[in-house]
């Protein structure tokens, strides 16, 4: 089972289910390009086929691919252009490539982005606490200590983006076009406190794929397996134990 991390976050997110999923399942994580303990980028790249070549490094030609928000959009892609390394797929609260924000996401987000421009990386950190981790919940109500994990981790993240020069590309065609393509089990997965475009983005992806299966989490906002990780296990799991063996 390959783990891909959120862009607010690095494969420490897993930690949960690090600990409660290791007897079951041979779990694989990494930190994408820029994150944790991975070197910065030096040129443009795909995040799907970085996600390809880190299962092939660890000698795995396949696998169940679980995906949130960042990571969600790099496991769409390697799903799409690589099917045959893809057994199932799980997106948590994420979107596939291609996909428009909405204008009062994308609003939010440039706030984030212009205070973070000005040189203030505490503060840009702390917007996008409140767009991911509060999400719709007022300011400052998501759990103390996963709020301060993720600014530990997204302060550090943000210091070190602001001086990169190179990016993500977008497969073409985008796979937002493309969900109808998928031809493995999916279950797409929401959380209730999210933002409304990505809670909309899930329903999207189940009603795409024939067959695919939509799964909300209560009482949490973009990051469930990391605030609600019982509750997550008993919503994905079920869907892991058929299709993970």
């Amino acid at each position: 089972m390959l783990l891909i991390h959120a862009g607010i976050a690095d494969r420490r997110m897993w930690d949960p289910q690090w600990e409660s999923w290791r007897d079951r399942f041979t779990l694989i994580r990494y930190d994408q390009r820029g994150f944790g303990d991975s070197a910065d980028p030096d040129a443009d790249y795909l995040l799907h086929e970085d996600a390809l070549a880190v299962l092939r490094a660890a000698g795995h030609p396949r696998a169940v691919v679980v995906g949130c928000s960042f990571g969600a959009r790099a496991a769409i892609d390697l799903a799409l252009e690589q099917p045959d390394a893809v057994g199932a797929l799980v997106s948590v609260c994420g979107a596939a490539s291609g996909a428009e924000w909405s204008p009062e996401l994308s609003a939010l987000a440039e706030a984030a982005d212009d205070v973070l421009e000005a040189g203030d990386a505490d503060g840009a950190c702390e917007l996008e606490l409140r767009i991911w981790i509060d999400g719709t919940r007022p300011p400052g109500s998501a759990p103390a200590a996963v709020r301060e994990s993720i600014r530990a981790v997204n302060t550090e993240l943000l210091r070190r983006q602001a001086t990169q020069r190179y990016g993500p590309e977008t497969p073409q065609p985008p796979a937002d076009a493309r969900m109808g393509e998928l031809a493995m089990p999916v279950l797409a997965v929401s959380a209730e406190h999210d933002q409304p475009w990505m809670r909309a983005q899930a329903t999207r992806l189940a009603a795409a794929v024939d067959g695919g299966e939509h799964a909300e989490i209560l009482g949490c906002a973009h990051l469930p397996s990391l605030e609600r990780p019982d509750e997550f296990d008993r919503v994905v799991l079920p869907f892991l134990e058929r299709y993970a063996r």
